[in-house]
């Protein structure tokens, strides 16, 4: 069994009333569904100072971009040694979506302190990966930078291995299960952490626990490549604290495409 079908299957048995058996016709309906009908989906995002306002948990010092239009977008370290023959950052591996929604990914080969252009124009960036490295640090040298459109993207501090987003942002033509929706923070200071999404036809709102483990509270995109895409954003609030705090958070689910929801949504 590989790791996605095991773990859809303990998505699914932890959704039953009894959480215990999922009836053999169900189980035979989800095997029926092929690699390119599900995917497993994770990210993690990361803040060193919120503030009092809801703020994204990120590291890049600004909320990111939720808008229309696409970006080419530039990719930039503090460090000459970020290089492809260099010892820290060699390759970044980027996915998001374009501006018809739909998935789109590349490699961008590191210049230092030179700045790159991505290939693809980015509407959403879900993931950067730092694939190739020089050194023993598993990330950049230097700081490095993603940028477009007046936004900072993405921030890769030294030796950090993947950006810290802390969104996840659904193509169309598929539907977002969430599973687990976690926040960690400094144990010193208060945060309100918000679960929010902003769906094809609405701006930003808070849905707080309506997205983990029940089908109804699904993030769906819009068939419709016209229209936005459907974005799941974590954010937080500092009610309490003094100084430099952090908070932290961790999400998973699984990303399936909605023609397919059929199979195994009488479970959920």
């Amino acid at each position: 069994m590989n790791f996605e079908m095991k773990h859809l299957e303990q998505l699914l048995k932890r959704t039953l009333k009894e959480q215990a058996h999922i009836p053999d016709n169900y189980l035979a309906s989800i095997k029926s569904l092929t690699n390119d009908c599900y995917k497993v989906i994770f990210g993690t995002g990361y803040n060193s100072d919120p503030g009092g306002s809801n703020e994204d948990i990120n590291n890049t010092g600004n909320n990111l971009y939720l808008g229309a239009t696409g970006y080419q977008l530039s990719i930039v370290s503090g460090d000459a040694n970020d290089t492809l023959l260099g010892t820290g950052a060699q390759v970044l591996s980027l996915a998001g979506l374009d501006v018809n929604n739909d998935e789109i990914s590349e490699l961008v080969f590191m210049d230092g302190i030179t700045p790159v252009l991505t290939a693809n124009e980015y509407v959403r960036l879900n993931s950067v990966i730092n694939t190739n490295y020089g050194g023993a640090g598993h990330g950049p040298v230097g700081t490095v930078n993603i940028t477009g459109g007046g936004f900072n993207w993405c921030k890769l501090e030294p030796s950090q291995s993947n950006g810290l987003l802390g969104r996840y942002s659904i193509p169309r033509l598929w539907t977002f299960i969430g599973d687990v929706i976690s926040f960690s923070g400094d144990n010193s200071t208060e945060y309100y952490a918000q679960i929010c999404v902003k769906l094809p036809t609405t701006s930003l709102f808070e849905a707080h626990r309506q997205l983990v483990y029940r089908n109804t509270g699904d993030i769906r995109a819009t068939p419709s490549s016209t229209q936005g895409p459907a974005d799941l954003v974590l954010k937080s609030t500092k009610l309490s604290g003094a100084g430099t705090e952090h908070i932290s958070c961790y999400f998973s689910g699984y990303l399936i495409l909605t023609s397919e929801l059929e199979k195994f949504t009488e479970v959920l």
